[in-house]
């Protein structure tokens, strides 16, 4: 028992050293899967197709990227394996997950801009809406900031994202636009310029925003 002990030998470290090298292979899988998304994502590329299941056709974008790297990387192709082999449960590939680190890095994407915004103070708003193709009314919300630094002046225009509303009139408009200010902590008063998408909204004097 002693001799084990001092080689690091006993159930309990072998047993820690299985849990170790499996977590280690449930981050390198994830690593691989988010890079799919952020490629998916920046083109922008749709991610399901027809069928969701690996090595179908009209499977999706998803799935092929999947497909693809297995055929190189021991890591993902050791997943699929096991997937496979039905050795795992959870598979990962799934279009909740995919869901998952959608929102995940959209949230970060947003965590960094609502700061470069923040570190700037002074911003401006451009709000559009358009409908989608169920015919629901969506709001395009796009923030303007000035950042100086040493070597340069850069205007930067980062997009929030899209807003479902029902309410497209200038009290509709306020209603969102406060919404956000307040759940990205940016203060009303540092707005110095405003834009939408029509004259009647433009009209502050009588109906506007």
């Amino acid at each position: 028992m002693s001799v084990n002990l001092k080689s690091n030998a006993t159930i309990d470290q072998n047993l820690q050293r299985m849990i170790e090298n499996e977590k280690k292979h449930w981050r390198l899988v994830l690593e691989r899967l988010f890079a799919i998304v952020l490629m998916l994502a920046e083109r922008p590329l749709p991610f399901r197709g027809h069928r969701e299941q690996l090595y179908q056709p009209n499977n999706g974008n998803f799935s092929a990227q999947v497909e693809l790297i297995a055929k190189f990387d021991p890591v993902m192709l050791e997943h699929l394996k096991r997937i496979k082999n039905k050795e795992c449960f959870d598979t990962y590939l799934g279009k909740d997950v995919q869901n998952e680190i959608i929102g995940l890095i959209s949230r970060r994407i947003l965590k960094t801009i609502v700061s470069s915004i923040q570190s700037s103070k002074y911003f401006s708003v451009i709000m559009d809406c358009t409908p989608d193709v169920s015919h629901k009314e969506q709001l395009l919300i796009l923030l303007r900031c000035v950042k100086i630094n040493q070597e340069e002046v850069l205007i930067e225009e980062f997009s929030c994202g899209f807003f479902h509303i029902t309410d497209s009139t200038s009290s509709g408009l306020v209603e969102t636009f406060l919404n956000l200010l307040a759940e990205y902590n940016l203060d009303l008063m540092n707005c110095r310029g405003q834009l939408y998408d029509n004259g009647a909204n433009m009209r502050g004097q009588y109906k506007g925003v």
